[in-house]
């Protein structure tokens, strides 16, 4: 019966991470990547993990990407809206915050990745790492889009 469950679950998990699931209209949000991501690690097997971790990975690339073009149009529309807006540029300052974002999500889960030393777990740490923060920063901009 364990096997079933455990077959149900990933069938479940590619059918969400399939590229047909992705888009606009996907039914995957941060909060369902959250859920994929603690089935991942509650997997038997360092092995089993690894497997699981990098579509993940993918998928919550693409919802931060997703969710970076979204606050990036909205940006362009009030510069087009506004003169004032014009004059402070809101344009460059989200490609630059989201440059930064980047640059710091990437060193800090390095970070992470090296703090084990030669030791395993830490390239895992640092896949865990990388879709926790592209999780959180997608739920932020997802979050500042709806409160406009």
């Amino acid at each position: 019966m364990k096997n079933l469950a455990q077959a149900l679950t990933l069938i479940l998990l590619l059918a969400i991470l399939s590229p047909q699931a992705s888009g606009a209209g996907s039914l995957v949000t941060t909060a369902t990547t959250t859920e994929l991501l603690k089935q991942c690690n509650e997997e038997k097997t360092t092995a089993e993990i690894h497997n699981c971790l990098p579509p993940l990975l993918k998928k919550t690339e693409q919802q931060l990407k997703e969710a970076e073009t979204k606050e990036r149009t909205d940006m362009m529309a009030l510069e087009d809206a506004s003169e004032g807006s014009r004059h402070v540029r809101p344009v460059n300052a989200f490609d630059k915050a989201a440059k930064a974002y980047r640059y710091f999500r990437d060193a800090e889960c390095r970070r992470i990745n090296t703090s084990y030393g030669s030791g395993n777990g830490g390239g895992l740490a640092e896949l865990n790492c990388l879709i926790e923060m592209n999780i959180k920063r997608a739920t932020q901009l997802n979050h500042t889009n709806q409160s406009k």
